[in-house]
């Protein structure tokens, strides 16, 4: 089996790598017969671009068939020329992104000097194979309103598919412009299953599966949108968004623009008072020029757009009272109690109680045991807006959202004969966006940078052989920056000990605040710095025999995927009334969170102990063959056979880390009492804590170097996935010119986000939170990690002790590749010349489908006298706190009329 493995790979290896982006051509084929329906070997079939003047000649074979693949979507005339017989000509045949057109050419009987010339009609029916999709022409493209000038609004308009609201998690932060926001369901599928791809070049993140380069409407030529079963050419994802460019022409032509929204121009938001708006100028401004160099050989295409977005949100919230900020409680109803008086006693077991405690008198702490910290963290939280002691709503400000971007996109066409075409595309986008928060600012910054180069070149090999070679490379820089980051240290500057954000992470800590407060701070999300690199070869060929139409080819991929990054750098503080001013014998009624905040005692601390850094690798690489075979005129059969094999990304220097789950099995009650405690799992050679922040408790198990080759793992920490066999069989039927039937069966390939190989990573930074005592206040604002360092149980490591409390991310080593098995069943009756019938069934099922799983999680009390702890409820005590483990066990289906 190995053997044929290795000669199946060398074989492929031979034929390229697979050309997954063949659908941003179309292709021209037909039959030239004479007036009686004899089929004509030997005639010569030319296509020619009419805005380019660009031409390719075929020969017909001995079946009267011709094949003209690897065609730039257009306007195109189609001529037959045989001795004894008229020229004919077919004029203004559009072709489409990904099309399959047929046309049929009729030869008379007479000099080749007289012609027979017919003015093409749109061809309604899909008569040549069994995708289902939407193309979106320059027309819809340009003419219909579309907010912001997104033509990915315009998706939505294909069968199958619905408008999500956004990718999942907190990413809809993270990712600059509308990338998380302008997503979609294809064919009941999540959303990270859609392959986007610009001029045949891979235009999706890897980290997000969102878009990388959405360029400007006046650039578009058109896209399509596969909602079913397509070619074994294209594969990835089950959805594919294939977008196309425009390229130049004989003729000069260009457009300026701008365009403005303000709000002298907008109507009244409904929330505001008569006669106010909230300020807001949006401005799209940009050109396009498109002509020829040199007439008929040599075209270029220029476009370049940005925009600019200012406005000021309104915003309400409810903060402490002028008083409050002094310390002063005595306006709040709930008693503020001293826990210095509490008084204690013991339990049964020994554990320290707390009954009661002394009112501060008049409600109002001493100024002198005010924390040194919240006094100055106070300049981040804004005064009430509002007088007087109420604290509800009693903020009303405004946030700024300032979002700009730029884009620029340069293409060029050149024939370089009759057998050689080439063109080739560069452009960037440069994108600010600062989104609102509830108070000034706090506002997070998102910096996107993109950087897209293609070339492509079809040359014609023989009368029946065309091959398309195309390399490309993308670039997506995405970086998420606090407001402050790599401006200010604020947690230096107020004075908490034990936090050292690098630069990026820099700015206010996170603070929660019960009772009805609104927290402040700057968040707890990022810096995220992401610096992603694709690079692409890609070759297919067509070769027309007989009545089969074969294709083959594959492509290579090269992704470099370098994230640095963390949650809860700044760390999470939160402050709850159950701390520090409660009374132990009535704590449903006394305590106040923000007074707990001015004595500097918090509840819970959340914090990350450094960035997590990867340098993920991965060479992926897929082919196929496919056979259209035309058994006659009227049925036409496509068989395909797609290989995809996608290894795991890799880690350059080691910088991730697993856990290795020996029995993931359920045991007694749920639980795993005889079940091998799981082990951390690193790869490479040497010290398994080399360069980490954090350490783990010692109990635990740590595996590396050999002990890995002993798992059957390698440096990746997955197995490589080898079954990714992706068959498909179509069927098209047309009885008579006005009806066609197709049903198609195929399988389907999906990759989800990598984030979960990043959070690797985060395991080697660290992460911890920690509680409380119910007792006593143990959490001191000025120093929130002190109960976490120079722990024993980490061998006195002074760094971040992942103990109890810790949140440990693992992935399932043998995951398998998410796959997708669908059918279809369509049928189209043309009604007129310009309208058409279509009812179609679409049916498929997901396997494999990946989810996080609590693999830690503790089971519920067996009563209310059950006194065993949370950690003790675990499946495993021993392990530091929740673990969070990736798994590909979901299932999933989806039928559609």
């Amino acid at each position: 089996m190995k053997r044929i493995l290795r000669l199946l790979s060398a074989a492929l290896a031979i034929t390229a790598a697979l050309s997954l982006h063949g659908q941003n051509f179309g292709e021209i084929n037909g039959t030239v017969s004479d007036s009686s329906g004899a089929v004509i070997a030997g005639a010569t079939v030319t296509v020619t671009n009419r805005a380019t003047n660009s031409a390719r000649s075929v020969t017909t074979n001995a079946a009267g068939n011709y094949t003209v693949p690897f065609l730039v979507p257009g306007a195109y005339n189609v001529q037959a020329e045989q001795t004894g017989f008229k020229l004919t000509s077919r004029t203004d045949v559009d072709l489409e992104v990904g099309a399959v057109v047929r046309i049929d050419l009729s030869m008379e009987v007479g000099g080749v000097t007289e012609s027979v010339a017919v003015a093409a009609s749109s061809a309604l029916l899909a008569t040549e194979g069994t995708a289902v999709g939407t193309v979106i022409e320059n027309r819809r493209i340009v003419d219909l309103p579309l907010n912001g000038r997104n033509y990915l609004q315009l998706i939505a308009l294909s069968t199958s598919v619905t408008h999500e609201m956004g990718i999942s998690g907190t990413a809809n932060n993270r990712l600059g412009g509308e990338r998380a926001t302008e997503t979609f369901s294809i064919s009941g599928q999540r959303m990270e299953f859609n392959h986007y791809t610009l001029d045949g070049i891979e235009n999706t993140d890897p980290q997000w599966q969102t878009f990388i380069v959405r360029p400007s409407v006046d650039a578009l030529q058109e896209f399509k949108v596969e909602t079913g079963i397509y070619s074994a050419e294209f594969g990835r994802n089950p959805g594919q968004v294939s977008v196309t460019t425009k390229s130049g022409s004989n003729d000069f032509h260009g457009t300026v623009f701008e365009f403005l929204r303000n709000s002298a121009l907008d109507a009244k938001e409904w929330r505001l008072a008569a006669g106010q708006k909230n300020p807001f100028r949006r401005n799209q401004y940009g050109f396009t020029l498109g002509g020829r160099v040199i007439r008929d050989r040599l075209f270029f295409l220029s476009n370049f757009e940005g925009s600019k977005d200012r406005k000021q949100l309104q915003e309400v919230a409810s903060v402490a009272t002028a008083k409050m900020r002094r310390g002063d409680f005595s306006g709040q109803s709930r008693g503020i109690f001293d826990f210095r008086s509490r008084v204690y006693t013991t339990d049964a077991q020994g554990n320290r109680l707390a009954v009661s405690a002394q009112q501060f008198p008049n409600n109002v702490i001493p100024a002198e045991i005010l924390s040194p910290v919240a006094i100055k963290l106070l300049n981040f939280y804004p005064d009430p807006t509002v007088p007087g002691d109420n604290i509800n709503r009693n903020f009303i400000g405004t946030s700024p959202r300032r979002i700009s971007s730029e884009l620029f996109s340069q293409r060029i066409d050149f024939t370089e004969n009759t057998k050689s075409f080439w063109f080739g595309r560069f452009g960037w986008g440069d994108e600010y966006t600062q989104t609102e928060t509830l108070f000034p600012d706090q506002e997070p910054r998102v910096l996107t940078k993109t950087y897209q180069g293609m070339l492509s070149n079809t040359r014609i090999l023989s009368a029946t052989a065309v091959n398309e070679a195309r390399f490309g490379y993308t670039q997506f820089k995405n970086d998420l920056l606090p407001h402050f980051g790599g401006i200010r240290n604020i947690s230096a500057e107020v004075g908490i000990q034990g936090l050292a954000p690098p630069p990026p992470a820099w700015g206010a800590p996170s603070i929660g605040l019960g009772n009805g407060l609104s927290g402040f701070g700057e968040g707890t999300d990022g810096p995220y710095l992401a610096r992603n690199h694709i690079f692409q070869w890609i070759d297919s060929v067509s070769i027309t025999h007989g009545k089969h139409a074969i294709k083959f080819g594959g492509e290579l991929r090269r992704e470099r995927i370098n994230i640095s990054g963390n949650g809860y750098n700044r760390s999470l503080i939160t402050f709850a009334s159950n701390t520090a001013t409660y009374n132990p014998a009535n704590r449903t009624a006394t305590g106040f969170a923000f007074a707990d905040f001015m004595l500097g005692y918090a509840s819970t601390f959340e914090s990350a102990g450094a960035l997590a850094s990867t340098l993920l690798r991965a060479t992926p690489w897929a082919a196929y063959v496919e056979d259209v075979w035309k058994l006659t005129p009227k049925l036409t059969v496509n068989v395909g056979l797609r290989y995809e094999l996608t290894p795991p990304y890799h880690d350059k220097y080691r910088g991730i880390m697993s856990v290795y789950l020996f029995d993931p099995g359920v045991g007694p009650n749920g639980k795993l009492p005889n079940s091998h405690q799981p082990a951390l799992i690193r790869p490479g050679q040497g010290d398994f804590y080399q360069d980490a922040a954090a350490h783990y408790i010692d109990s635990l198990e740590t595996i590396t170097g050999n002990g890995l080759g002993k798992l059957g793992l390698p440096d990746a920490l997955m197995l490589t996935d080898r079954n990714d066999f992706a068959p498909r069989l179509g069927l098209a039927y047309s009885p008579t010119d006005k009806w066609t039937f197709r049903t198609g069966w195929g399988v389907f390939y999906a990759h989800d986000q990598l984030h979960y190989v990043f959070e690797g990573g985060k395991n080697l930074a660290g992460r911890v939170a920690t509680y409380s005592s119910d007792a006593y206040p143990s959490i001191s604002l000025a120093d929130p990690m002190a109960q976490d360092r120079a722990n024993s149980k980490c061998s006195n490591w002074t760094g971040l002790c992942q103990g109890t409390g810790t949140l440990v991310f693992s992935v399932d080593p043998r995951l398998r590749t998410p796959y997708i098995t669908e059918w279809v069943f369509d049928i189209q009756r043309q009604l007129t010349k310009s309208l058409v019938l279509e009812l179609g069934y679409t049916g498929n099922e997901g396997h494999k489908l990946q989810r996080a799983r609590q693999r830690n999680q503790a089971l519920v009390r067996t009563g209310p006298n059950d006194a065993t702890t949370f950690d003790s409820r675990r499946p495993w005590p021993n392990f530091p706190g929740r673990l969070q483990d990736i798994e590909g066990d979901v299932n999933a289906n989806y039928n559609a009329l």
